[in-house]
């Protein structure tokens, strides 16, 4: 028989990952460090991390406006967590 995912209560956090689109990298490397973070502790802690990123989270029926103002309104607002990466 196959293992099946382990389950445990935990807290989720949303955490925004921020940046000029230039960025990508970055944001994949602190995606990976939450995950990261997420494997090591998210059980013990009773906390998962979880990523959002506008390239995942955001889509053009979330409303009317420019599409950053309906990011910020949609994904930033109610993050519980902003990581910005500013500039290489």
């Amino acid at each position: 028989m196959g293992k099946w995912p382990i389950m445990f209560d935990a807290s989720t956090l949303e955490v925004f990952i921020a940046s000029t689109n230039d960025l990508n990298e970055e944001r994949d490397a602190v995606e990976e460090v939450l995950r990261d973070w997420n494997s090591r502790n998210g059980k013990t802690r009773q906390i998962v991390l979880k990523p959002i990123r506008w390239e995942e989270d955001a889509t053009p029926e979330m409303g009317p406006g420019s599409f950053q103002a309906v990011i910020n309104q949609r994904l930033l607002t109610p993050a519980d967590l902003l990581v910005g990466i500013i500039g290489k």
